[in-house]
């Protein structure tokens, strides 16, 4: 894919969309700039991607990210305010490269596009983080008389804050492109039989009319038959499409309608594994919240288990997912036969980077995720135990 001839096509669309994003955020101190003066810098931003992307020229963006960032320091800005612009770019341009790029192409094409947010951020974090050591080392010599302990202390406090949230965003970024990668490898493998099949049906139409027999209603039978394949394949499409947008804000979301699409999602990782599923409803709950947030917690929990069942080697595997209302909270449980958690480990089975898995196979960072999702994100709480033969995780929100 030429990333520089699909960005220059697509430009305008780029620039108008990233600058209404920022302008119509009312938290964010973007919405007070100057359209104009906002929309020029959105243009050297975008024009300095495009030549990253498309060679791999950072000179631009650098000279880009040293501006901005002395700009928005003398500005006020905080630190995880100019990330979330930067991240607002691959918002933007993901929907249109999956809009635009040819099937084949689009796993590449969003990891390129990732992998170059990701290192623009961890860029510019680091030269913020220098710029605003700097500006308070500064300061600290001017006030040593009267408030040097005081500076000094509140520097260590942000500097910990900082740290934390660059961590916060490296991990979530992490989890998200492990997902990403491992969905993906999943439509490869759900499209393979629908392609098959409309290969199957072209061929019969062949030879159908060579025979003879061709006539309307045979025609309108098969028709009928490809466009339910030709639905089932994009419905897949539309699904990835979903999991893939960031949500903006909280809204009311079923959680039963939740936890089928991710079910959906991971269907040919489970069945390669012969791993059953059963959702069992007292109710369809509604909760408040971020659904593809939502979504991902509950992957990396079937991940984990599916990853159980590999190593335990159970014959019968099963995941059960249960919904239902304690004292007017949802409650949802996820449930598998792999054997339970071992005593030593479960207490830090949600520790960041805390895995049991070889280097290669495993990160330590889905579980975490999935609690950071439900409890920082949504309000939640989320918990693990051992029942009769498995582990259990309890969601509750």
């Amino acid at each position: 894919m030429d990333a520089f001839k699909f960005l220059r096509e697509h430009h305008a669309e780029i620039v108008d969309a990233w600058v209404n994003k920022l302008l119509n955020d009312q938290s964010s101190p973007y919405c007070r700039e100057p359209e104009a003066e906002l929309r020029q810098l959105v243009n050297q931003a975008t024009d300095a991607f495009s030549l990253v992307l498309n060679g791999g020229d950072w000179d631009d963006l650098d000279a880009f990210i040293s501006f901005i960032a002395r700009r928005r320091l003398s500005q006020g800005f905080k630190l995880s305010e100019v990330q979330k612009a930067f991240i607002l770019y691959q918002q933007v341009v993901t929907p249109i490269l999956i809009r635009e790029t040819r099937d084949e192409e689009l796993g590449e094409a969003i990891f390129l596009l990732g992998n170059c947010i990701s290192q623009t951020v961890g860029r510019f974090s680091d030269f913020f983080q220098r710029l605003y050591e700097e500006s308070m080392r500064q300061q600290a010599v001017m006030l040593a008389e009267r408030k040097a302990a005081a500076v000094i202390q509140e520097n260590v406090r942000i500097k910990r804050e900082m740290e934390l949230h660059k961590k916060e965003l490296l991990l979530l970024r992490q989890n998200r492109l492990a997902a990403l990668g491992e969905l993906i490898s999943n439509i490869a493998h759900q499209w393979r039989q629908p392609l098959n099949l409309l290969g199957l049906f072209v061929q019969e139409l062949s030879m159908t009319y060579k025979k003879g027999d061709f006539s309307a209603e045979y025609l309108d039978a098969n028709v009928g038959k490809m466009m339910k394949t030709i639905n089932h394949m994009s419905k897949t499409i539309d699904d990835f499409r979903d999991f893939t947008r960031s949500d903006k804000e909280k809204v009311d979301f079923r959680v039963l309608e939740v936890i089928k699409k991710a079910i959906s999602l991971m269907e040919v990782s489970l069945n390669v594994g012969q791993i059953k599923t059963a959702v069992v409803s007292a109710c369809d709950p509604v909760v408040n919240g971020y659904p593809n947030e939502f979504s991902q917690a509950l992957i990396n929990i079937m991940i984990n288990a599916r990853d159980a069942f590999v190593t335990q080697k159970v014959s019968s595997p099963i995941i059960t997912i249960e919904t239902g209302l304690e004292r007017d909270r949802c409650v949802v449980t996820i449930t598998d036969n792999a054997g339970g958690i071992p005593a030593d480990i479960i207490d830090k089975i949600f520790d960041p980077y805390f895995t049991t898995k070889e280097p290669d196979k495993g990160t330590g960072v889905g579980l975490y995720m999935s609690k950071t999702i439900i409890e920082k994100n949504m309000g939640g709480t989320l918990s693990a135990r051992n029942v009769d033969g498995g582990a259990q995780f309890r969601i509750v929100l």
